[in-house]
C-alpha cells in the first residue's frame, strides 16, 4: 500500500464501494491516489470487486441521485476549477458539465478558466502585503526576496504592484542580470531591459537597438502551457513580431546553457574572432572528436553521426560538420545532425568548404536540416546551396513542476511509455497524464527545414 497517503479503514471504504456505489476512480480522487492503489486496498481487505456492468449502473445512479442544487453548483463554480469539483463531488469531468447545463449555468471559455485558476494560485502564493513590505524594506531587492518567500522573481513584483510597494530595484532574474551584465561589458553596445515599445504589448527581456537584436528569457515555470498559461504559439508570436519589426530575438530556455548562449549572441554581435576557410585544413574525425567538440560548443550538445569532419587552424579544431542518415524523412538520404563552430570563432566560409568536402567524400544524392528558430533562421545553409522548404510548427518539451529546471524531449514521454508514472489512466491523453503526474510543459518556436539536391 501506497506510504504517502492515509488508507481508509476497511468499513469506510467498503461502505463507500459498496453502499454508496463510489467508482474506484472516484475513490482514488478522494484519497488523493490512483486506481492501482484502491484496486490493492480492496484486494488487502478482501472486499469484493464489482463487474464493469454492476460499477456503471451504480456510478450512473449515484449520479443521478447526487445532482447538487443550482445555487451551491454555481457559487462553487465561481470559485474553483471543473478538476475541483470533480473531487469535491467524486464525479468526472463529464458528469460535471452535464450538471451545469441542466442548470443553465454558463461555462467559461479556456481563456476565463486559466485567468480563474491563475488567480486561485496566486491568491494561495503570494504573502500579505504587510509581510512582503517589511520584507523587502529588509533585504532591499526583489532577488533577496526570493531565499524568503520561494517565489519567483516575476510573482514577487507583481504582488509588489498590487500591494502599490514602490519597486526600487530593476526587473531581472538572476540569469537575465547575469546576461544583462555580460553583454554591455561585451562591447560599447548598449543594451536595455523590459522594453514595451518595440512588439507591444508584449515585452521583451533584453534589447540591443543598435544591433537590432533582442533577447527572451523564459524562466520553465512561468513560461509553461499549464502553471504560466502560455499557448503553444507564444514564443513564436513573440519572433515573428520581432522579425515584422525588423529585429532578430533569440529565446532562451531556463534549462539553457547560458556560457553557450553568450557564445551564440557574441557571435549575433559579430564580436568573433574572425578566420577564414581558405587558411583551414579540412580534416576526418573520429566520433569522439566530435562528440567532444559538439557538446563543449554547440548550443545543444553533440548528437549521434555516422561521418564527421572538420577545419583545422593552424592545427587547433574550429568547425565540426556531423552527418547522419535522415532521422525524420527516409526520402532523404543524408542529414546534417550538427554544424558547429568553436566558442568565439567564426570561420568565414567554413560551412561551405565542409559540405564541398563532404560532397566530393561521399558523393550525397540528396541531404535534409532542420535549424532551431530559437536561435536563427539558418540561413548558413542558403549560402551552401540548401533551399528552405517551410517552417514547422512549434513543438513541445516537458519538465517536472517539482522541479522546473530541466527538459525532457516528448518522445520520452509517448503514451504507451507512461504506464509507470502515478497519473497513469488509460483513458487519459498522455498530455492528461503528464498533468495528473506533476509535469508541465513549455513550446518552442519550431524548425526551419532546409533541403539539397544534386
Amino acid at each position: 500500500m501506497s506510504k504517502r497517503v492515509p488508507v481508509p479503514s476497511k468499513e469506510e471504504l467498503e461502505n463507500e464501494y459498496h453502499q454508496y456505489g463510489v467508482s474506484i476512480s472516484s475513490l482514488a480522487r478522494k484519497y488523493n491516489t490512483t486506481n492501482p492503489t484502491v484496486r490493492v486496498w480492496l484486494q488487502s481487505y478482501n472486499i469484493a470487486r464489482k463487474d464493469h456492468k454492476q460499477a456503471s449502473t451504480e456510478a450512473n445512479n449515484r449520479k443521478r441521485i447526487q445532482i447538487p442544487d443550482k445555487f451551491q453548483l454555481e457559487n462553487l463554480y465561481k470559485n474553483k476549477s471543473i478538476k475541483q469539483l470533480e473531487l469535491i463531488f467524486g464525479v468526472g469531468q463529464e458528469t460535471i458539465y452535464t450538471w451545469l447545463e441542466y442548470h443553465n449555468i454558463e461555462i467559461k471559455t479556456l481563456s476565463e478558466a486559466c485567468k480563474d485558476g491563475k488567480e486561485r494560485i496566486w491568491n494561495d502564493l503570494i504573502p500579505t502585503k504587510k509581510e512582503l513590505e517589511s520584507a523587502y524594506k529588509e533585504v532591499k531587492s526583489v532577488a533577496g526576496l526570493q531565499e524568503q518567500f520561494n517565489l519567483s522573481i516575476n510573482t514577487l513584483r507583481k504582488a509588489l504592484k498590487q500591494y502599490n510597494i514602490e519597486i526600487i530595484d530593476p526587473l531581472r532574474s538572476a540569469a537575465e542580470e547575469f546576461l544583462f551584465k555580460q553583454l554591455n561589458s561585451l562591447s560599447d553596445k548598449t543594451w536595455r531591459s523590459c522594453d514595451r515599445s518595440i512588439i507591444a504589448p508584449y515585452e521583451l527581456d533584453l534589447v540591443c537597438d543598435d544591433a537590432k537584436l533582442a533577447v527572451e528569457y523564459c524562466g520553465l515555470y512561468w513560461h509553461s502551457e499549464f502553471t504560466g498559461a502560455k499557448t503553444r504559439s507564444y514564443h513564436l508570436d513573440k519572433l515573428k513580431a520581432c522579425t515584422d519589426a525588423g529585429y532578430d530575438l533569440i529565446t532562451v530556455f531556463e534549462s539553457d546553457n547560458l556560457t553557450k548562449v553568450l557564445a551564440l549572441l557574441k557571435s549575433k554581435l559579430r564580436l568573433n574572432t574572425r578566420i577564414f576557410a581558405r587558411n583551414c585544413d579540412v580534416v576526418e574525425l573520429t566520433s569522439n572528436e566530435a562528440k567532444t567538440f559538439n557538446d563543449m560548443n554547440h548550443i545543444h550538445g553533440h548528437h549521434g553521426a555516422s561521418y564527421h569532419i572538420g577545419l583545422k587552424y593552424k592545427n587547433e579544431l574550429v568547425q565540426v560538420l556531423s552527418m547522419g542518415k535522415a532521422r525524420f524523412n527516409t526520402a532523404y538520404e543524408w542529414e546534417c545532425v550538427r554544424m558547429t563552430c568553436k566558442a568565439d570563432i567564426t570561420v568565414i566560409g567554413g560551412a561551405s568548404k565542409l559540405f564541398e568536402a563532404f560532397k566530393r567524400n561521399k558523393n550525397p544524392q540528396s541531404i535534409i536540416t532542420y535549424a532551431d528558430r530559437r536561435f536563427g533562421d539558418g540561413k548558413v545553409y542558403e549560402n551552401c546551396g540548401f533551399t528552405r522548404v517551410n517552417n514547422s510548427v512549434p513543438n513541445y518539451w516537458y519538465f517536472n513542476r517539482s522541479n522546473p529546471h530541466k527538459l525532457y524531449s516528448r518522445v520520452v514521454f509517448q503514451k504507451h511509455k507512461l504506464k509507470e508514472l502515478s497519473g497513469y489512466d488509460e483513458s487519459l491523453t498522455e498530455w492528461e497524464i503528464m498533468k495528473a503526474s506533476r509535469y508541465d510543459r513549455i513550446w518552442d518556436c519550431g524548425n526551419s527545414k532546409y533541403i539539397w539536391n544534386k
